[in-house]
């Protein structure tokens, strides 16, 4: 989930961390674990308040994240995808258009041997 360091606007990190606690709850009924990779301050203080483990942090992504930051992260879901350590992965992210934010989740295809998977 991608999240702020800052409180900005107040509907910018609440609804996103409304909608992604939201969507925990609906995956806690199937049996498959759920790890929680967490970009931005506010995310990770809220999910820590109600005591949900987090994989990964990365405060210092939030501010701006790099060609290589971004390369990093993909590197990893790569990695732990291919090595059977996960299954799918999600991301939780905020958009904007004239003044409202819209949150979505999107299941990140992974392209392995000219294969969707």
């Amino acid at each position: 989930m991608y999240s702020s360091n800052r409180g900005l606007c107040a509907g910018f990190n609440s609804n996103l961390l409304r909608f992604t606690e939201t969507w925990l709850h609906k995956k806690e009924t199937s049996k498959k674990q759920i790890n929680l990779h967490m970009i931005g301050r506010k995310g990770r203080d809220f999910f820590k308040a109600r005591k949900i483990d987090l994989k990964n942090v990365h405060l210092d992504y939030a501010e701006c994240l790099t060609m290589n930051q971004a390369t990093e992260l993909a590197e990893k879901a790569i990695t732990d995808f291919l090595s059977g350590d996960i299954d799918s992965y999600y991301i939780i992210y905020n958009t904007q258009s004239c003044g409202v934010y819209t949150v979505s989740r999107k299941r990140i295809k992974i392209y392995h041997g000219g294969h969707i998977r």
